[in-house]
């Protein structure tokens, strides 16, 4: 037998203890049971090694390699076990997850034992005994491989992993010599398997000692850090050093005999400063060291008992404490054990709170609004004394009354379905109005902004919120309405009364221009009719052409005679789509003859096919009208003799979308200090009994409701441009 062999004799040997070793220490532990199994299955492979490796054959050989088919099966038992350790797989009954993890190693198993496609055989005999053999290219050997090691170094990572996380002493100790062992195996069968075979330098497959020698360090952590072993001794050990509570562990005369580390992290004491002190040495409040300490030592147990201990930096900490007594094996009191939970930081939300609350009440109380809180019904559970100054009401008179209890009936039937639906959705409202009757009967109006009251799983509580009196703001917006309508009638009157002033002034030179059609109609008829009479021969062609004259000097008057009905038609405030360039027409029309008769030309510069506009057009023509009436009495000032020009000129801005009408004259110009001033009601220059300083104010009210602008430029002694844009309809 030589020595190889005899090793491998051995690794089963040493497999076979430590799994009997596991299974004493611990025969129910979860993790015991999958340890006990891998060593078990690792030994029997062993043993196969062993009697391969000293066979007297090759035939027996190929027996005993094929009788180590299962042994991808304890390496995955392993990879399970770490799997359990380190708290990756809590629960075994996850079928899924063992199916998927024990699948591969099944599937090589039953390769290994039906076929030659893993150890293609037959054996070949080394220095060491006999040993199986493969094809390099063999693809069920080298997924195996793939397989085999990265089950290892995930292994390796993972108590790598975990050894980082875990803050127990025990724990970590135990994860480092496992994450040691699992590293080993991991070189060791690199080097045999891999690295050292691609050198050409054979070495016996080592595997399955590498194995071995990991659960060596297994068993060190068992024997050495409890590993597995779970008792009430190291259950409470190990449930007192990770409490999250201050533990003290005294005799009946006070003497500490133990404390768990967060009482020392708490206290910023040494454990051997304490051990042996007198335990009321930390406790700060004297009423609770003399009184209600001194009990605990006899026949009391005390629970959530609000106190404070005193620290090594002589800093007070808040705690509630609870004790109990401890009790020998002949039912006498032989110690206290004793828990403190930390409060300082609920103390301090608690003292937040309490101040929170007070501010809260003082600035509620000293507010001028009425601050209220409903339930989720709608019944009223706080109110501030405002209360009694917007309804009349005690606060005490409205508690546990509903919001709508003080509505007026009509505002209930509307208001109660809409805030029902607010509820629902837990929706914030603003400046909400409604009506309710004051205590006296008399009715006030109150906006109310409010907002839900949400406990933490986001159910609805209720809803806080402020009431604003709004009665007399309401009335005065009420009266401003009535003021405003006013306003707005008189605008339309003044329009109009100006308007008609502007007929007046047209009334002279619309009798003029039709004066010239008329007397061309009539001297026309009378040809006719002399005709007629002295029944004188009279050509058809003549006859029509005389009546071509008459109809063009009758439709001349028409026009003339509507445009000035359409101008002095009082405006029906109704919007409808224009032609800017036809309003401006209308307007020409009226007034170019009396302009004439004052020497001053009218020069037109329409852009043809503009967009639309939506308008009023008596309005508009009335802005035009008085535009070109400023124009024309700027040239007059100018000089009367010499007359002047007036410049008319429409077009199309894309950019802005806008239409910009351009009035322009070459008359006396705006003095600077006047340009910000013309559109101000009754700002005038002219002379008194010439003008009321209403035109230029009415147009800038009338194109600010056409949601346009009106500007005017001007060089004193020049001239004056006024440019007007309105938008087009989109």
């Amino acid at each position: 037998m030589n020595i190889f062999a005899l090793l491998s004799l051995v690794t089963a040997a040493y497999s076979l203890f430590l799994a009997f070793f596991v299974y004493y220490e611990n025969k129910t532990g979860r993790l015991n049971r999958i340890f006990v199994l891998s060593s078990l299955l690792s030994g029997c492979w062993a043993f196969a090694e062993f009697m391969y490796r000293q066979a007297e054959s090759p035939q027996t050989a190929h027996l005993w390699i094929k009788a180590a088919f299962f042994w991808t099966v304890p390496i995955t038992i392993l990879f399970h076990f770490t799997l359990v350790f380190t708290g990756r797989l809590k629960s075994s009954k996850n079928k899924l997850i063992l199916i998927l993890l024990y699948a591969p190693a099944v599937v090589f198993s039953f390769f290994e034992l039906t076929t030659d496609l893993i150890s293609t055989g037959p054996p070949i005999k080394e220095y060491w005994g006999y040993t199986y053999t493969v094809a390099q290219d063999s693809l069920l050997y080298n997924l195996s491989n793939i397989w085999l090691f990265t089950i290892l170094i995930s292994t390796v990572i993972l108590c790598i992993r975990y050894y980082f996380k875990v803050t127990d002493i025990r724990i970590k100790r135990q994860a480092k010599y496992v994450a040691i062992g699992y590293f080993v195996s991991v070189l060791v069968g690199l080097l045999t398997e891999r690295i050292l075979p691609m050198f050409k330098i054979k070495l016996p497959e080592l595997t399955i000692t590498t194995i071995n020698l990991q659960n060596s360090f297994i068993a060190y952590a068992i024997w050495k850090y409890n590993l597995f072993i779970l008792n009430p001794a190291t259950a409470a050990e190990n449930i007192i050093s990770v409490m999250p509570d201050a533990l003290i562990l005294f005799d009946v005369s006070g003497k500490i005999l133990t404390v768990n580390k967060f009482l020392l992290t708490l206290l910023g004491y040494k454990k051997e400063e304490l051990i042996a002190q007198q335990v009321d040495m930390l406790f700060a409040d004297e009423y609770f060291r003399n009184k209600i300490f001194q009990g605990s030592l006899k026949d009391k147990t005390i629970e959530n008992y609000e106190t404070r201990y005193k620290a090594k930096s002589h800093q007070e900490i808040s705690v509630s404490f609870s004790s109990s007594l401890v009790y020998g094996r002949e039912g006498e009191i032989v110690g206290v054990v004793a828990v403190a939970t930390d409060i300082t930081e609920r103390k301090e939300i608690e003292g937040n709170l309490r101040e929170s609350e007070r501010r809260f009440r003082h600035i509620a109380e000293a507010s001028g609004e009425w601050i209220w809180e409903v339930d989720v019904y709608g019944r009223y559970t706080y109110s501030n004394l405002v209360v009694e100054h917007v309804l009349g009401y005690s606060p005490e008179e409205i508690q546990g009354k509903y919001y709508y209890d003080f509505f007026t009936p009509e505002e209930r039937n509307i208001l109660v379905p809409q805030v029902k639906v607010l509820f629902e959705k837990k929706a914030n409202f603003h400046n909400l109005p409604n009506r309710n009757l004051h205590k006296d009967g008399r009715e006030v109006i109150i906006e109310t902004t409010a907002v839900p009251i949400l406990d933490a799983e986001g159910k609805l509580q209720g809803y806080r919120g402020v009431d604003h009196d709004v009665t007399e703001r309401k009335r005065a917006e009420e009266k401003l309405k009535v003021a405003y309508d006013q306003l707005k009638t008189t605008q339309v009157r003044l329009v109009q009364s100006a308007k008609m002033a502007s007929v007046g002034l047209l009334a002279g030179g619309v009798a003029h221009e039709i004066n010239n059609p008329l007397t061309g109609v009539l001297n026309n008829v009378q040809l006719i009719r002399m005709i007629a009479e002295q029944k004188q021969d009279f050509n058809i062609a003549d006859f029509k052409e005389l009546l071509t004259v008459i109809e063009g000097s009758a439709l001349r008057c028409k026009r003339i005679t509507q445009s000035l009905l359409d101008f002095s038609r009082a405006s029906k405030d109704v919007f409808q789509k224009l032609s800017l360039n036809e309003i401006v027409e209308k307007v020409a029309t009226l007034i170019e003859h009396e302009l004439g008769l004052q020497n001053i030309a009218i020069q037109k510069d329409l852009e043809p096919g503009l967009p639309q506009v939506l308008g009023d057009s008596q309005l508009l023509q009335q802005v035009v009208f008085d535009v070109i009436s400023n124009g024309k009495w700027a040239i007059q000032q100018k000089s009367e003799k010499e007359g002047g020009t007036i410049a008319l000129k429409t077009q199309y801005e894309p950019e802005k979308k806008n239409i910009l009408l351009s009035i322009s004259d070459n008359g006396i110009g705006i003095a600077k200090e006047n340009l910000e001033k013309v559109f101000e009601p009754f700002f005038t220059t002219k002379e008194v009994g010439e003008g009321t300083g209403l035109g230029l104010s009415i147009a800038y009210s009338i194109i600010k409701a056409h949601q346009g602008t009106i500007e005017a430029e001007s060089e004193p002694g020049k001239w004056t441009i006024f440019k007007i844009r309105l938008p087009v309809i989109s």
